[in-house]
């Protein structure tokens, strides 16, 4: 056995084994439950301690974790570990535990209440660190420690309590390729810190963060490749086509944007590499939208919802590769959409048209038995 999960239901033969028969693991590579539903039995950190080949942990909050083991399980020479939302793990007990484990590559300590700023400069001596969790923590200030680690390439501060100082010093990070620093405290201000970076291939900033008067400070990031826009309510169409020389954007979200109109969406004509567009609770969005992703001729994911698409604007783009298309609330698709669909995206292979007021009941069973005939799940 080289791996165990939750999702093979742990019955409690499995639970004494962990207990009491580690030995009987020696093969055991990667201990994953995270999804584990009984909480309360105590994890023997001690025992698991002496499997050879156990690289990788991940956890649930285990209501009994044995955190005080941590401090004496040296044994462990661990590859990725995961600790979220303990209630108990503190400053001490993963100081201690992490000066033991200098091979770490990825590390979650998400949602761990206890933990704070003292962490920091520990956590900058894993030299091998390559991902970093630290969502929903409080108390961290400062986050310049980090930049000494030669090869961290995922921060990820959602939920936390960081303002736009943590990370005056974070240019310095120069692996980095993926932030997530949505629902803190930072401003338009952490732009100024941020803008350096030209390794991020990936960025999810707080809602303050964007605005049409800084989005000019993301031409020096020309590796994004994904961006996500959630909650800006300053960002508008100047806003946007300061973006149009990201060249390199694959991936674009907007979440509860402002809405934009007509030529507003100008903007998307300028990413010919798109592959996924998802664009969820923002107005009026139809086929305006749609004429400007003409030329997206890699597009495999489109998600609008809610939408005034047509069928004419599904024609406009049934010859992008689209295998994810969902159109739900749809205010005026109509059963005009069916030859589009069976005609143009025969590659399809999800599809969700529902609640779109159009769609009749005799529409609506040709769908299915057109999805059900060409293998297409239909999504609820």
């Amino acid at each position: 056995m080289h791996k165990i999960s939750a999702s093979e239901q742990l019955h409690s033969e499995l639970v004494t084994i962990l207990r009491c028969h580690c030995r009987l693991l020696k093969n055991l590579t990667s201990l994953d439950l995270d999804e584990l539903r009984d909480r309360r039995f105590p994890l023997p950190l001690s025992s698991l301690a002496q499997l050879p080949h156990l690289s990788v942990i991940s956890l649930p909050p285990l209501q009994k974790i044995e955190t005080e083991m941590l401090v004496a399980s040296k044994g462990f020479n661990l590859r990725k570990l995961r600790l979220v939302g303990s209630n108990e793990l503190t400053n001490a007990h993963i100081i201690c535990f992490l000066a033991t484990q200098s091979s770490l590559a990825s590390l979650d300590l998400s949602f761990c209440k206890k933990l704070d700023q003292t962490i920091i400069p520990e956590v900058a001596k894993l030299t091998n660190l390559k991902s970093l969790h630290l969502d929903g923590t409080i108390g961290i200030t400062d986050l310049a420690p980090l930049a000494t680690l030669p090869a961290l390439s995922t921060l990820t501060l959602y939920l936390s309590d960081v303002d736009d100082m943590a990370f005056e010093m974070i240019s310095a990070c120069k692996s980095l390729k993926r932030l997530d620093i949505q629902g803190t405290r930072t401003t338009e201000d952490v732009l100024r810190f941020i803008a350096p970076l030209s390794s991020l291939v990936e960025l999810h900033l707080s809602e303050g963060c964007v605005s049409d008067q800084n989005t000019l400070m993301f031409k020096k990031m020309i590796n994004l490749t994904n961006l996500s826009f959630v909650k800006c309510p300053n960002l508008f169409g100047i806003g946007y086509e300061h973006l149009a020389t990201l060249a390199k954007v694959e991936r674009l979200e907007l979440r509860s944007q402002p809405a934009l109109v007509n030529e507003e969406w100008s903007f998307l004509s300028n990413f010919r590499l798109l592959t996924q567009v998802s664009i969820i609770d923002m107005r009026d969005v139809g086929d305006e939208m749609l004429q400007y992703l003409a030329e997206a001729f890699h597009l495999s994911r489109l998600a609008v919802s809610p939408n005034s698409i047509t069928f004419h604007g599904i024609a406009m783009i049934a010859h992008c590769p689209l295998k994810t298309l969902i159109l739900k609330n749809g205010s005026l698709l109509d059963d005009g959409v069916i030859p589009v669909l069976m005609d143009g995206l025969t590659q399809l292979a999800h599809l969700n048209v529902q609640q779109c007021l159009g769609l009749t009941a005799t529409g609506k069973s040709a769908l299915e038995e057109w999805c059900k005939s060409s293998q297409i799940t239909l999504l609820d």
